[in-house]
């Protein structure tokens, strides 16, 4: 049922307020939450396995520095990734960056996450952007960002460029 509100809440402009994002400190271990309802909040699903994600860690790590009062928290949601090698990788190109494991895929059922790197972006609990980083699988080849572009216009005041893109990337493994 929380899918049927959250689809109509996306679709209809209503904000709800989501709880908290509950899982795994990848690197401390032990539980963490999230509270994702403040002002800007992007929550963005990583694999270390996926190609499409390994591209755009340089442009994640780019994004935090030029919008410093954005909350950015990253979630591990495959129930096969391989999690030393994830905490070497993540800790290295995601320094600083908060990193969830979701092993039991509730927080990408949350958010019906089903590929990475699939990224949302939230105003005061509202879902205003879902959809890819930018508009190619290899960040390296992008002509379009659009998660900069709509944290620039939220920054701003202005509107929107878009609400939603296809995702791009790879599957989530589900258990």
């Amino acid at each position: 049922m929380i899918w049927l509100t959250v689809f109509l809440s996306f679709w209809t402009g209503n904000a709800i307020a989501f709880p908290e994002l509950v899982g795994t400190d990848l690197f401390k271990g032990g539980e963490v939450a999230f509270d994702v309802n403040g002002d800007r909040t992007v929550v963005m699903f990583l694999s270390s396995t996926c190609g499409c994600t390994l591209t755009h860690l340089k442009h994640i790590q780019k994004l935090r520095s030029e919008f410093p009062d954005t909350k950015f928290v990253s979630v591990v949601s495959n129930a096969d990734e391989d999690l030393e090698n994830t905490r070497k990788l993540f800790a290295k190109s995601l320094n600083g960056v908060s990193i969830v494991r979701d092993g039991n895929q509730k927080i990408a059922d949350q958010f019906k996450a089903v590929k990475t790197p699939q990224t949302y972006v939230l105003k005061s609990g509202e879902i205003v952007y879902s959809g890819p980083i930018t508009n190619s699988s290899d960040a390296n080849s992008a002509s379009e960002f659009y998660v900069e572009e709509v944290l620039t216009n939220l920054k701003n005041g202005k509107p929107l460029p878009y609400k939603a893109k296809k995702a791009l990337g790879c599957y989530i493994n589900r258990s």
